[in-house]
């Protein structure tokens, strides 16, 4: 299997037992001399916008319909999905794709693709890799439903057979 780089900026954190330099005193949980309380960190002012991807308002049934973002980074937007479904993708073994160095993995026939060179993966890796799926073509949503299907043709197989 090809490598493939990360997107940007998901790069995973390093712990502090990982660093380089071990583990520092400031680790004991207790907060540095001069450093700030720790507390929630402020809301966004007026005119500002929050830090990290932006991610769409959901919609009534944002779990069957693929929500599209107005993201100005020349990236589709990432598929708005709930938590327990994106941890049961994140399991499966069904092929994405995605481009090197872009944060978005695809189904095959998505149109953001046209003419880009792909390279397949198991979307658990895609997953573990930092990808997240595009609003366009909805791979979870669509992943997830091919699941339950096989799932429910499984169950009845069952039954059947009693």
């Amino acid at each position: 299997m090809p490598a493939v780089s990360p997107p940007a900026g998901s790069a995973p954190a390093e712990s502090p037992a990982d660093s380089p330099a071990g583990p520092s005193a400031t680790d004991s949980g207790q907060p540095s001399a001069g450093s700030a309380p720790a507390g929630p960190p402020a809301p966004p002012s007026a005119g500002s916008t929050p830090a990290g991807p932006l991610l769409a308002e959901p919609t009534p049934d944002a779990a069957s319909e693929p929500v599209l973002q107005d993201v100005d980074d020349g990236e589709p937007g990432i598929e708005r999905v709930a938590v327990r479904d994106a941890l049961r993708v994140a399991q499966l073994p069904d092929e994405v794709v995605v481009v090197d160095g872009h944060p978005r993995y695809h189904l095959a026939d998505c149109p953001t693709l046209d003419g880009a060179r792909t390279t397949a993966l198991a979307v658990s890796v895609a997953r573990r890799g930092g990808f997240t799926p595009c609003a366009v073509c909805g791979p979870d949503a669509r992943l997830l439903a091919r699941f339950r299907a096989r799932a429910a043709e499984r169950a009845s197989d069952d039954r059947d057979q009693l």
